[in-house]
């Protein structure tokens, strides 16, 4: 947990965050992924970015007019859904894993969601907490 702590506190950009906890979760954990989806509100969408453990990164755009996939799910619920794979991410690269989407939050406010390649059940976490507050 230092570590997380210490990424969000020594970093001064959102580039150089995603990166370090990229470097806790996938290269030290052994994730098969960490993304993250940022809300962009002109275009109605969320931006992705998903950094692979082999060291790739992939954007992906979803629209919060899709309100079947489980991104959007997450973002307008507020609250972490667990995916047996990651077809709805689009992107035909990542090696097929479970997955969870956790919302961002800010105050009260969504402001996107972080995408994690593993399921649930091998996260190893307590998920009694609703969100995930920056």
């Amino acid at each position: 947990m230092k570590n997380i702590s210490d990424a969000f506190t020594h970093n001064s950009s959102l580039i150089n965050l995603f990166s370090r906890l990229n470097d806790i979760f996938v290269k030290k954990q052994k994730w098969s992924f960490i993304g993250f989806g940022l809300l962009h509100e002109k275009s109605k969408c969320l931006n992705i970015r998903l950094y692979s453990k082999a060291g790739n990164s992939y954007n992906s755009k979803v629209f919060l007019s899709d309100e079947t996939n489980p991104i959007v799910q997450c973002f307008n619920s507020k609250a972490i859904i667990d995916q047996n794979n990651i077809d709805y991410i689009n992107i035909p690269y990542l090696s097929k894993t479970g997955s969870v989407i956790i919302p961002m939050m800010s105050v009260d406010k969504c402001v996107g969601v972080m995408l994690v390649g593993k399921s649930i059940s091998r996260l190893n976490i307590n998920l009694n907490l609703p969100t995930l507050t920056l």
